[in-house]
């Protein structure tokens, strides 16, 4: 009863068109798809938009990009921070987010229609909030995973409408095809947002001393700096002196997990090593 999973399969005729759409080149071009979702016109082009592993790597990553130790990201919850209720039918207010903004805050975050809630937010009030967002320099993280759950949901225009303000250069968000398609298993999510920040999605940050041979979603092998020694002794001595464990790899090459760190914690293993 605590799993938000579906009880019931995808579609059969999803099943097969997921089936199809691997050997396809194209599959990877999510762009299109969002057009035919936000109306043709749309300013969003491929080199905006990565795939994550899921919505919650999505909203993990947008996070550790925007914020360090003592930063503030302001969250609409039920009974916390800033609260939303019942009576008002759980619809967040830009003019009381304005009262929490400080020089330390780094982002609002979203999530229409809401979960919990069942919220959905209209398209004026995200306006304001990007509005707000765009004044004060700071991010809107808008995560709309459930979409497409509401079929005569009036569609928002932050991506569109030539009167809004430049999208990218406030607007970072969210979705979920895991949820979308009854698929929780593949755990595929996208973030949309300016090419600039996705660097900072799909990097490692390292002491530049330290060099990354290579790098994949969840690895990297990291060429550490001890002449003479082997990745393996270095790996041992890291665990035994610090605690750290990594995967030897030979030719001098050491392979770190860095899904689960942010680049503070990188950064002391390297340094302290």
């Amino acid at each position: 009863m605590a799993q938000g999973s579906p009880g019931y399969l995808p579609l059969q005729d999803l099943q097969n068109a997921l089936s199809f759409a691997v050997l396809q080149p194209s599959s990877s071009q999510y762009s299109s798809e969002m057009e035919v979702v936000y109306g043709e016109g749309m300013m969003i082009v491929a080199d905006d938009i990565t795939l994550t592993a899921g919505c919650n790597l999505a909203f993990v990553t947008a996070v550790m990009s925007l914020a360090d130790a003592g930063d503030k990201v302001i969250l609409y919850v039920q009974t916390v921070l800033l609260p939303t209720n019942a009576a008002e039918g759980f619809i967040p207010s830009a003019e009381e987010c304005a009262k929490l903004i400080t020089l330390k805050t780094k982002a609002i975050v979203l999530v229409s229609p809401n979960n919990l809630t069942g919220a959905i937010y209209p398209p004026a009030l995200l306006a304001s909030f990007a509005k707000l967002a765009h004044f004060h320099n700071f991010a809107l993280i808008l995560d709309e995973t459930y979409h497409d759950f509401i079929l005569d949901l009036t569609l928002h225009s932050l991506f569109t409408a030539p009167s809004m303000l430049p999208w990218r250069d406030y607007l970072i968000h969210l979705f979920s095809f895991s949820k979308l398609y009854t698929i929780p298993s593949f755990h595929l999510g996208s973030i949309a947002a300016s090419p600039a920040f996705l660097k900072h999605i799909e990097t490692v940050s390292l002491p530049s001393t330290w060099l990354i041979s290579s790098q994949g979603g969840y690895y990297a092998f990291i060429r550490h700096l001890f002449d003479g020694m082997k990745s393996d002794a270095v790996c041992q001595q890291l665990a035994e002196e610090m605690g750290v464990v990594s995967l030897p790899n030979g030719f001098f090459l050491n392979l770190f997990s860095v899904v689960n760190v942010d680049n503070e914690k990188i950064t002391c293993v390297c340094e302290s090593g």
